[in-house]
């Protein structure tokens, strides 16, 4: 698979990197990011449509190459209609706690969130419920699986008919 394209900003970032390994600049890549964002904002126009030239020639050459891009042996083209994946019995779970432990605890962070509906997951008395929601969202998963696999076998059909 051919290089993604390249961002104006990331052209610009590259080439400053390289003028301060030039003298020798030992800043951490925090300080360096403050530093290239800084200088990107105070940039005049037209140094700043110089990088822009170059990330339009650089997404002329990714559209050149992905239109040329064929798939290797035994890679599979992603089906981009396939319907989304089942949810887990926990997913169901926290989508109905959630809500409860921000009002309970507002100023929590997510993280925090996270490890109390884990905490709440562990010790919670109706399972059951939320692993039916989840096995009747598997068989609806399945048939729309099957039901995708079908029209994606008639449309590569369709398409190799002359």
């Amino acid at each position: 698979k051919s290089k993604s394209m390249t961002s104006a900003y990331a052209f610009f970032m590259k080439a400053t990197r390289e003028e301060l390994k030039k003298s020798s600049s030992s800043m951490s890549n925090s300080e360096f990011s403050k530093h290239v964002s800084e200088k990107w904002k105070s940039l005049s126009v037209e140094n700043m449509k110089t990088y822009e030239e170059m990330a339009s020639r650089d997404s002329i050459r990714y559209q050149e190459e992905m239109a040329n891009y064929a798939l290797s042996d035994g890679e599979k083209a992603k089906n981009h209609n396939a319907p989304k994946t089942a949810w887990f019995p926990y997913v169901y779970f926290a989508m109905e706690e959630r809500p409860k432990i921000k009002a309970e605890f507002p100023k929590m962070r997510f993280t925090e969130i996270a490890k109390e509906l884990g905490k709440r997951w562990k010790i919670c008395p109706n399972k059951e419920i939320f692993e039916a929601m989840a096995a009747k969202d598997k068989e609806k998963h399945e048939m729309e699986t099957v039901a995708s696999d079908e029209s994606a076998a008639v449309n590569q059909a369709v398409s190799k008919d002359p």
